[in-house]
C-alpha cells in the first residue's frame, strides 16, 4: 500500500501548485469510495451470496486488477523543464545528491515536530473505525447494521477530503486542519453517550468527516523559491507540510506516514 500510495500522492501534488489542495483531496477521496464499496461488497459475498472467503479473496483481487492497469497507465510526472533538465543532471553524483537532500530533512526541526504530533495524534484517531462495529454489536445492534456503519463513516470521509481542500486553497490548509483535528476529538468524546440506532449513524456521519479532514497526509512545496508551509487536507489530510524539492517530496511524505504508522 506504501508503494502504491506515496508515489501516487508525490505525483499528484508535482502536477498542481495553485489548485494543490482540491487536486491531492479528489485523488485521497478514491480510498474514501472504496472504503464504502468493500465492506458492502464482501459482506454480500460472505453473508448472502455465500461465497467461501477464499473466493472473496479471489474476487476482490480480480477486481483490483483493472484498477491498478488504469492507475498505472495513469500516473504520470509533469513535462521536465529545460533548467530542471540542467540541475538534475543524471549520473550517479545527481543521484547521491538527491540521497543527501533527503536525509537532510531529519535535520529540520519543524519537520520532526510535525512527524512528532503525526505519531501522537494517530494514537487515537483510527479508535472508532476499529471498534465501532464491536460497540454496536454490544449495544444488541444487528450484526448488518454494525457492518454498515463503516460504509457510512467512509461515506462521510469522502466529503470531508474533497470540501476541505477547496477551502484550505483559499483560507489555508493549517486552519482547516486545527479546525477539524479539535472537531474530531469534540466528537470522540462523545462517543460514550451514543446509544441509539440514529445516534449511530449521526456519530458515523460526523467522525467520518471530521476524520476525513484530520489525517496527516502531506503535500509539499515543490518550487524551489518557496519559502512558507504549506499543507493540504485529506480521506486522511495535513498538518503544516516541510519545504521540499521535487527529489525529496516522496521521501519527506514516506518519513511522516512512517511516523504515524508505528500507532
Amino acid at each position: 500500500m506504501s508503494f502504491l500510495v506515496l508515489p501516487s500522492l508525490s505525483t499528484v501534488s508535482r502536477h498542481f501548485i495553485k489548485h494543490r489542495g482540491i487536486a491531492v483531496g479528489l485523488c485521497i477521496s478514491g480510498s474514501s469510495i472504496g472504503g464504502v464499496i468493500w465492506p458492502i461488497m464482501i459482506n454480500k459475498l460472505l453473508n448472502s451470496d455465500g461465497v467461501s472467503f477464499a473466493w472473496t479473496m479471489r474476487i476482490v483481487g480480480f477486481a483490483m486488477i483493472p484498477l491498478m492497469a488504469i492507475a498505472c497507465l495513469t500516473v504520470r510526472p509533469p513535462a521536465v523543464k529545460h533548467s530542471e533538465d540542467k540541475e538534475g543532471a543524471a549520473g550517479k553524483h545527481g543521484e547521491k545528491r538527491d540521497i543527501k537532500a533527503g536525509l537532510a530533512i531529519l535535520k529540520n526541526a519543524k519537520f520532526l515536530t510535525y512527524c512528532l504530533g503525526g505519531f501522537i495524534f494517530f494514537f487515537g484517531l483510527y479508535s472508532p473505525l476499529f471498534y465501532l462495529t464491536s460497540y454496536a454489536t454490544s449495544l444488541h445492534k444487528s450484526p448488518s447494521f454494525a457492518f454498515y456503519l463503516i460504509s457510512i463513516l467512509n461515506g462521510a470521509s469522502f466529503f470531508g477530503r474533497v470540501l476541505p481542500g477547496i477551502l484550505g486553497d483559499r483560507y489555508g490548509h493549517f486552519n482547516l486542519l486545527s479546525m477539524g483535528a479539535v472537531s474530531c476529538s469534540i466528537i470522540a468524546f462523545c462517543w460514550a453517550a451514543v446509544s441509539s440506532t440514529g445516534g449511530l449513524v449521526v456519530f458515523a456521519i460526523a467522525y467520518g468527516f471530521a476524520s476525513g479532514v484530520s489525517p496527516f497526509r502531506k503535500v509539499l512545496d515543490v518550487r524551489p523559491s518557496a519559502n512558507k508551509m504549506q499543507s493540504i487536507m485529506s480521506t486522511q489530510a495535513a498538518c503544516a507540510a516541510q519545504l521540499a524539492t521535487k527529489e525529496t517530496l516522496g521521501t519527506a511524505q514516506g518519513l511522516v506516514l512512517a511516523a504515524g504508522s508505528f500507532t
